[in-house]
């Protein structure tokens, strides 16, 4: 199925799929409407144009952007995106509205794979003291999904999923919880790691809540925004407050590595042209430090940096002994395309030289300087040769043979070391 064609619905409101009809004016709404609200989480497609029945309903609504409720006739309506003043239409879906219930309508995904979702949102009235949250998954990409909403201080090992196994493109039962102060954490299904955390969260005494759990381009780390009907009508993104990272041994003189996030181990005796595992981390200002596993305690290079919410970085520690450098680079691991891999390449050496980069025998990058990365290119999921060569005399430095890229799969291929002894490092991270 072409995926700007599917149409994804939740399982709380039966679909139907005709022609709509056109909005009705303020002053005209019959008792039985039914309100729709547009959210835009769609990655890199930015402001959607949303159109229903040849009107647009919501113009050039920004990404991480929320709109207000549209009244509609309680029959069945199409909706349809596409990018701000564009004619083309990226998505559309179509749900038979019952009346007096709100929705909420969702673009996510990427340009390159669009979708919509529409979910009832809860309509229910929470006794006093209470709250009524909801949750729809479109972290698109990702491995199923345990949610709590918590105390602040309660231990996860304690204590059971409010929902367990989430599946994208999918919306929770409505979780009647005290109204105060709480906290969201999501682990992958069956994992006490988490991956996005609220940190303390107001919830609104007989408010309710939809909350919308969405990817930027982390391979795991899921972003939220909040949605209340009720008592302030917040609608605001909730940054995670983890950032993730991963740290590359490019330092060919200096021998395995540890590396220290403001003072905490975050990885022990990291080889030469070796990757370490993902780690999350607290985002923001933080400082990583780097030691050689045979003398810690004395620094070879220190890296000040504040990492992002919900996003993913790679961290490269290159240079010769007495002159390291960390040097982060931010990664993009959004799903590629339906039987495409991504990859992109950087100069790891720790001398001046640039490389042309081919795979195969087409040049893909053409003078990728030292300590730089290239950008992502797609191709389909195969095995291939890449080499790095010299640009004035086309000699081969470095061959990297039989490199797996599978599809659905996003790749770094390193080139460490000095011109004369490179070593590579083919490093996935989805």
């Amino acid at each position: 199925m072409n995926p700007r064609r599917r149409l994804l619905v939740s399982a709380l409101a039966a679909p139907a799929v005709v022609g709509g009809c056109k909005v009705r004016t303020i002053n005209d709404f019959p008792p039985t409407n039914a309100t729709v609200r547009f959210v835009n989480v769609m990655l890199d497609a930015g402001p959607l144009d949303t159109w229903e029945s040849g009107v647009v309903v919501w113009p050039s609504t920004p990404f991480q952007g929320t709109t207000g409720f549209v009244d509609f006739e309680n029959n069945t309506r199409t909706f349809s995106v596409n990018q701000a003043g564009s004619a083309t239409q990226l998505t559309s879906i179509s749900l038979a509205l019952a009346g007096k219930q709100p929705y909420t309508l969702t673009a996510f995904a990427t340009l390159a794979q669009p979708f919509l979702i529409l979910v009832a949102d809860v309509n229910i009235a929470s006794t006093s003291g209470t709250t009524l949250s909801r949750f729809t998954n479109v972290v698109y990409g990702s491995q199923n999904l345990d949610i709590y909403v918590t105390l602040p201080d309660v231990d996860l090992s304690t204590v059971s999923p409010s929902f367990s196994s989430s599946q994208t493109a999918t919306s929770t039962s409505a979780l009647q919880l005290s109204a105060g102060t709480l906290r969201v954490r999501i682990t992958l299904a069956g994992s006490l790691v988490p991956v996005y955390d609220s940190g303390p969260l107001d919830f609104t005494a007989q408010a309710n809540n939809t909350l919308i759990l969405y990817t930027l381009n982390s391979a795991f780390l899921p972003q939220m925004i909040l949605l209340e009907t009720g008592g302030p009508n917040r609608q605001t993104v909730v940054p995670n407050t983890l950032s993730s990272l991963r740290l590359i041994n490019g330092a060919f003189q200096t021998g395995a590595v540890d590396a220290l996030y403001d003072g905490t181990s975050i990885a022990d005796d990291v080889a030469y042209a070796t990757a370490a595992p993902t780690n999350f981390v607290a985002a923001g200002a933080h400082v990583l430090v780097f030691e050689a596993s045979a003398t810690p305690g004395a620094p070879v290079a220190t890296l000040a940096r504040t990492f992002p919410s919900a996003q993913d970085s790679s961290v490269l520690l290159v240079g010769f002994a007495g002159a390291l450098q960390a040097i982060a680079f931010d990664d993009d691991n959004r799903v590629p395309i339906e039987g495409q891999a991504r990859v992109r390449f950087v100069n790891g050496s720790s001398d001046d030289a640039t490389y042309d980069v081919f795979i195969g025998d087409v040049r893909a990058v053409q003078a990728l300087a030292p300590r730089t990365a290239s950008v992502y290119l797609s191709l389909e999921g195969t095995t291939v040769t890449v080499t790095f060569r010299n640009p004035a005399t086309g000699a081969i430095a470095l061959t990297v043979a039989d490199v797996a890229l599978p599809s659905g799969t996003v790749n770094t291929i390193y080139a460490v070391g000095i011109a004369a002894d490179l070593d590579s490092i083919v490093v996935p991270s989805r």
